[in-house]
């Protein structure tokens, strides 16, 4: 797909930009205060200076405006509580091997409308001081996907400081996400960040697994204790179960379990049903399930628990 617009395309954004319902776009961001009372505050306040450099520097070089981010605050809580009070007019899914967990990163209009403003090839004073409240046409996400490939790039570079590795934009919504991408019950760690475009102010949010910032900040040498929990509050972590998910089995001898190579092909029974699962918990087979798809990720279905064993024909057993 082409990233280009036509004339046509940017007479229509700029014609968008000037019509529609308006509401005054705040001078001040209206964010918490950083709390410090978390255990990897340091780090995080470390990692968000790294980022607001990067970030303003990334900016002003792909608008070619005045450009400013700044942290605004940083609070942990559940995804659930994140996404529910969340003010965005765009959000990207991000990505990370490293990290191993999805991350989000939204933009409210008061960020958006000036930065698109900018890649129009407009400038201080195009956009009034006030901020259209329709939603982001297909094109304009086009546009501002620009924008938040820089915030994620900004992140690689401040993340990587600390421990190297790769961020990168798997998609773009012009609304808040479904929460299968992150479990709600999540505990997450929320970036607020203030920009200011040409004298516009707007609001930017990073949502990054707790556990992603716990992980760096052991690594990094940055004292930690215990993570936030289920409950939303600070204690005992969570206690863990093994989830293990079988399609199949197969019963082979000795003799040839003991010559297994790399590159081997075992041959499946051809009764095998690959399209069921066995789903064990701590060990123990407890439900049925239907293996595919969900959210672009690999995912079981659970269709039936597995029914116990009568005592009385266990023991037989």
């Amino acid at each position: 797909m082409a990233s280009s617009l036509s004339q046509s395309e940017i007479d229509a954004l700029l014609g968008g930009l000037e019509t529609g319902v308006f509401r005054p776009a705040s001078t001040a961001a209206t964010i918490a205060e950083p709390s410090a009372d978390l255990p990897y505050a340091e780090l995080v306040r470390k990692l968000a200076a790294a980022l607001c450099s990067h970030l303003t520097a990334e900016l002003e070089h792909s608008l070619r405006g005045r450009c400013e981010v700044r942290l605004a605050g940083f609070s942990a809580s559940l995804c659930a509580e994140v996404l529910a009070s969340l003010d965005a007019r765009c959000v990207a899914v991000v990505e990370s091997r490293q990290v191993g967990s999805h991350s989000l990163v939204a933009m409210n209009a008061g960020a958006v409308f000036p930065m698109i403003d900018c890649l129009l090839g407009g400038g201080s004073g195009t956009v009034s001081a006030a901020i259209p409240e329709r939603p982001l046409t297909d094109i304009e996400l086009k546009l501002i996907a620009r924008c938040l490939k820089s915030i994620v790039a900004a992140l690689q570079q401040a993340w990587s400081q600390f421990q190297p590795a790769e961020f990168q934009v798997a998609h773009v919504e012009g609304r808040i996400p479904a929460a299968e991408l992150i479990s709600p019950r999540e505990p997450v760690v929320r970036l607020q960040l203030e920009t200011a475009v040409n004298g516009l102010v707007g609001q930017a949010t990073l949502v990054l697994p707790e556990r992603a910032i716990l992980d760096l900040a052991r690594k990094s040498g940055f004292a930690t204790s215990t993570p936030i929990n289920s409950t939303g509050v600070a204690g005992e972590p969570d206690p863990c179960s093994e989830i293990r998910v079988q399609l199949t089995s197969l019963d082979i001898n000795v003799e040839t379990l003991a010559g297994l190579k790399v590159g081997d092909i075992l041959p499946l029974d051809s009764d095998s049903n690959l399209s069921k699962a066995t789903i064990f918990v701590d060990g123990s087979p407890e439900f049925t399930g239907t293996p595919g798809i969900h959210a672009g990720r690999k995912a079981v279905r659970i269709e039936s628990a597995v029914e116990a064993e009568e005592p009385s024909k266990a023991a037989e057993d």
